[in-house]
């Protein structure tokens, strides 16, 4: 009997042990999900990523990290910028988009593995083009393993407050030719100061500089066209028609070099989404002319 009770006795003590040890009966010791043994059993990690990138000419912007996934910000020696998302569980390397523009990293929108919303500022890195801030959204067709051409991109118009401050880059010595009124916005098309300006048309065309300000207690929106000025069909604006929803007047002045067009907005004129882009007329010639595109949006209003 009491050898019966030291039997006992010792299989409990050994079950004790065997428990504060961390170990199974088959002798693996047992960890809990998502550590070590999880990471070991990725087929790429971070510092492996970082490491192929530091055998290239291929600089490493920003890195930013999404549970399995890694998304890396690289610039190549004289190239657009690369967004490339890597999945570290399969190794998969995935191209989300290449781009000319600057990219604000702080506002990359990660939804999911299939869909990335990136901001682009607007800035050309690779030509002295700038246009409007906008929207990239990359979006995954399919997953293919092995792979990189998963995604594809769209660019999507930002809608700016109406009282947002933008300054854009362009070129000068140019006129302000056309004014166009929309239903819920206006066009202005650039063209030479002098037909013999061999400059507007040089590597590209573009719009002149511009400063975009809003006056909240006139309820004024300004566009700047710097080192410009009307042609002189705009001498006199009486007879300029519009019809818009938003803008109750137009005044036209010339002032520091510049042409200003002031717009008198009404006070369901919340939002703004500016374009600009060029025309082409003389395929043959590679002519086009340039403009700028101004709609403006309700709180309410869907685009």
């Amino acid at each position: 009997m009491k050898k019966s009770f030291y039997y006992i006795f010792c299989l409990i003590c050994i079950a004790g042990i065997i428990l504060v040890s961390g170990c199974s009966l088959n002798g693996t010791k047992s960890e809990p999900s998502g550590t070590s043994n999880d990471i070991a059993q990725n087929k790429l990690t971070l510092d492996q990523i970082q490491q192929s990138y530091a055998k290239t000419d291929e600089k490493i912007i920003s890195i930013k990290e999404y549970g399995n996934y890694i998304l890396v910000e690289s610039n190549p020696p004289n190239s657009p910028t690369f967004f490339t998302l890597y999945d570290l569980k399969t190794g998969d390397k995935d191209i989300v988009t290449n781009i000319e523009y600057r990219i604000d990293s702080e506002r990359t929108k990660y939804i999911d593995k299939n869909h990335i919303i990136l901001y682009a500022k607007g800035t050309n890195s690779v030509y002295a083009f700038q246009t409007f801030p906008f929207e990239i959204h990359c979006m995954r067709g399919s997953e293919n393993t092995g792979s990189s051409s998963d995604f594809i991109s769209n660019y999507k118009d930002i809608k700016l407050p109406i009282a947002e401050q933008i300054s854009l880059g362009g070129k000068g010595k140019e006129e302000v030719i056309d004014i166009r009124v929309s239903v819920n916005g206006l066009q202005v098309c650039f063209g030479p100061q002098s037909s013999d300006d061999a400059l507007f048309g040089a590597a590209y065309v573009d719009s002149p500089s511009t400063d975009i300000s809003y006056d909240e207690t006139k309820g004024e929106f300004t566009l700047k066209f710097k080192d410009t000025r009307f042609a002189k069909t705009y001498a006199d604006i009486s007879s300029l028609p519009y019809n818009n929803a938003y803008i109750k007047s137009l005044d036209l002045k010339e002032s520091e070099n510049s042409a200003i067009i002031t717009i008198k907005l009404n006070a369901a004129a919340k939002y703004y989404i500016g374009k600009k882009d060029s025309i082409a007329f003389d395929m043959l010639n590679s002519l086009a002319i340039p403009y700028m595109d101004i709609q403006f949006f309700n709180s309410n209003m869907v685009y």
